[in-house]
């Protein structure tokens, strides 16, 4: 009786219905590595359990072998991998929370080295602040006189208007030919033609 795997058995069997692995791989759709790692009890790269337990399963019946000694070398082949990947996974887990105490401790000092820098610049600024001489003050406001109202005249035929001023008086006439005036009691020369628009300004 040879000891080993399970699946060595079926590897005989197959061997003597004259079948290669690449036969069966066909028939069944099974891939030609899961079909081996069945004959070899090595099930390290099979898929989910669902899917390894089905193939082990349709190959036992293409076989008329019984699937239990193949399966329960895979049930023993995942319990030990699954412990070892527990212990990987537990190692990765702590691995990364010393990753990041590390990326949170590089952040702190990054974080307090801009705090320092600026810092350093704010009292750099107010030192050149306190230090720099006060502006000259400036002129005093320049005062500007307003300017006379102008006052705006529709004037009639005959109409006679009297104007009173300290400085100065602008006149703008839309018809310099019909209007007359008088300043301080001077007549004044015309001021135009009819029709005519002119100005004039009297005074300083």
């Amino acid at each position: 009786m040879t000891s080993g795997p399970a699946g060595t058995s079926w590897k005989e069997h197959r061997e003597s219905m004259g079948k290669t692995i690449a036969q069966v791989s066909a028939e069944l759709r099974i891939a030609h590595r899961y079909l081996a790692g069945i004959e070899k009890g090595e099930f390290g790269d099979f898929p989910e359990r669902v899917f390894s337990t089905g193939f082990i399963r349709s190959y036992a019946k293409y076989l008329s072998q019984d699937p239990g000694p193949v399966l329960a070398d895979y049930e023993r082949s995942i319990g030990i991998r699954d412990d070892s990947e527990m212990a990987a996974k537990l190692r990765f887990g702590w691995v990364e929370r010393d990753r990041e105490r590390g990326s949170r401790r590089a952040t702190y000092t990054l974080a307090a080295g801009a705090v320092l820098l600026v810092g350093v610049i704010l009292a750099w600024v107010t030192l050149r602040t306190e230090h720099r001489p006060l502006p000259p003050p400036s002129p005093p406001p320049a005062v500007v006189l307003p300017s006379p109202p102008a006052v705006e005249n529709a004037a009639k035929a005959g109409d006679k208007i009297s104007i009173h001023a300290t400085r100065r008086i602008t006149l703008k006439l839309g018809n310099a030919g019909g209007v007359a005036g008088t300043l301080n009691g001077r007549r004044l020369p015309p001021f135009g033609e009819r029709g005519q628009v002119r100005k004039f300004t009297f005074g300083q």
